[in-house]
């Protein structure tokens, strides 16, 4: 029997319902067409392509010209579009008819996962791990990237956006072949992978903040939308606790930390020593959170209702424990990065400086920063990655940082290194957040609990595992690109972009899902039903 959870349940209706808009709206649309009422403005809204900049549901109605009085609260829900499309508004529904069908189709893809994951719909297959196949693949994978997307790009500047996005790419690959085959012995190397993604959310946050100067609430939401926007809406069908997902809390954690310290006193972050106290601050208060005992539980316990987490296959004492951890293993990089992208003018001086030199002494200083990165990664790799995983993870927090360095050395020592990239990489970069996700439902497989961590494999061609790996592999990368336009799509048509309308929308979500909830939860008392 299906036993959802009122809160699913309430998900689930929201969903329907704007698919039943989004019909409703069609049908609107095709009648118009077929009486040849329709201007040609309106047929260009009907088309099937990303949303308009027209097509935002927090927007309002046309206000009233002859009122001298601004509008109330109530007023002002009410000129909303997303209320006037659930009162029918034929205009409202016509011009926001893509976005009804952008939300309707999360809602399908929503379904397929807990279809897939919940209902054992499929079968689950084993994880077995083979080093042979595991590297064939990485390798095989590597090579189709280097002979069908080796691009050059316009800019030569070293940790570019081509280059930030296929170091996502390639280090994602191998983070999801560990987790498809259980590649337990690649452990600290995915630690490090994880640790360059939180490096590059201080560095591309500070870099863009300190040089646009742009603190707006829309860029604020924009980045925050982007992280949290789908792992929220897997947490309430799934049932999942958010720290399940850790890497959107980790990220969102670290993002914040960037933008209120940069936000604060901003108009003295062009003075060095200030933002050196700042810098110098900040790691402080991380050295306090994480270091003293007792300090992370006193910070962090007002919010365990949005950070707890228990695993059901391994019951513990402190909700708090597995978000200590992960945030705590890469609690220092961020601030690394923030440190290297201050310092990044300078580096592309230093570039820039070497190229200007006489051939003999260029490639002597090419060859000692190749022979210098060289060295100290063969010394990090002795002297730490190949320590035991507890052992590991003891020194990761503070030692993360030297292979990233040498690894931004050895990319860009050359130009020719610094003006190529490898498309396929860099494309697969752009959807790290979304295969991360999609993983665990549409890939691989859980006990069907909730907050159960994934040790299956979701199985399509049952006895044929390679078939299966590549034909489960093309679904799951699919709904892992679409989960990401429709991301961007729905949060240009309802991010809001002031205070007020941020306000009018946390009102009406709290008003239309409490609603729905609501009445969920008084029909099952009424039905004498009972959730697990």
């Amino acid at each position: 029997m299906l036993e959802l959870h009122p809160i699913q349940l309430a998900t689930f209706i929201s969903f329907i319902l704007a698919g039943t808009l989004y019909l409703y709206a069609e049908l609107s649309i095709r009648a118009k067409q077929r009486n040849g009422t329709s201007s040609k403005k309106a047929s260009a809204n009907t088309s099937y392509g990303p949303l308009q900049d027209s097509e935002v549901l927090i927007s309002t109605a046309e206000p009233d010209l002859n009122s001298k009085t601004s509008p109330s609260t109530l007023q002002a829900l009410g000129r909303l579009a997303m209320v006037r499309c659930l009162r029918g508004d034929p205009h409202a529904l016509r011009q926001n008819h893509m976005t009804l069908r952008a939300w309707a189709e999360l809602g399908v893809i929503l379904t397929l996962m807990y279809t897939a994951d919940r209902l054992g719909g499929l079968p689950a297959g084993e994880r077995n791990y083979e080093r042979d196949i595991f590297s064939a693949l990485f390798v095989a994978l590597s090579i189709f990237a280097f002979c069908t997307s080796l691009t050059p790009q316009h800019s030569a500047n070293p940790v570019s956006r081509h280059q930030t996005e296929e170091w996502k790419g390639w280090m994602q690959m191998m983070f999801l072949l560990y987790h498809y085959f259980a590649a337990k012995e690649v452990y600290n190397a995915i630690r490090v992978f994880i640790a360059s993604y939180v490096w590059m959310t201080g560095f591309g946050n500070f870099s863009f903040y300190y040089s646009q100067k742009d603190y707006s609430l829309k860029r604020f939401l924009q980045v925050i939308w982007r992280l949290n926007f789908f792992v929220s809406l897997c947490c309430l069908t799934m049932r999942n606790d958010y720290v399940l997902y850790y890497i959107c809390p980790v990220h969102t954690l670290f993002t914040m930390l960037v933008y209120f310290l940069l936000r604060a006193w901003n108009e003295k972050n062009d003075n060095t020593l200030v933002l050196l106290q700042k810098l110098a601050v900040c790691a402080s208060l991380v050295y306090v959170t994480w270091e003293i005992p007792g300090v992370f539980h006193a910070c962090f316990r007002p919010f365990t209702f949005l950070l707890k987490y228990t695993n059901p296959d391994c019951q513990g004492d402190d909700p708090l424990h597995e978000w200590f951890f992960r945030s705590g293993l890469d609690r220092y990089v961020w601030i690394h990065g923030m440190v290297c992208a201050y310092l990044y003018p300078s580096y592309l001086k230093c570039l820039d400086w070497v190229e200007k030199q006489p051939m003999s002494k260029r490639s002597a200083i090419r060859v000692v920063t190749l022979i210098s990165s060289l060295k100290v990664l063969k010394w990090w790799y002795h002297a730490f990655y190949v320590l035991p995983k507890l052992e590991y993870n003891r020194w990761h927090p503070y030692t993360s940082w030297i292979p990233i360095s040498c690894y931004i050395f050895l990319r860009n020592f050359l130009p020719e290194l610094r003006v190529w990239s490898l498309g396929f990489f860099s494309w697969c970069g752009k959807i790290t957040l979304e295969t991360y996700i999609c993983q665990f439902h549409l890939w691989l497989g859980s006990s069907k609990l909730p907050n159960a961590q994934p040790s299956k494999l979701l199985v399509l061609v049952p006895g044929y595992p390679f078939v299966n790996f590549v034909l489960s592999t093309a679904v799951y990368i699919g709904v892992s690109k679409r989960v990401f336009s429709l991301t961007n799509e729905l949060g240009r048509a309802c991010l809001p972009q002031t205070t007020g309308e941020l306000g009018l929308l946390v009102i009406f979500l709290m008003l239309f899902f409490g609603t729905i909830l609501a009445a969920v939860m008084t029909t099952s008392q009424i039905a004498g039903l009972w959730y697990y």
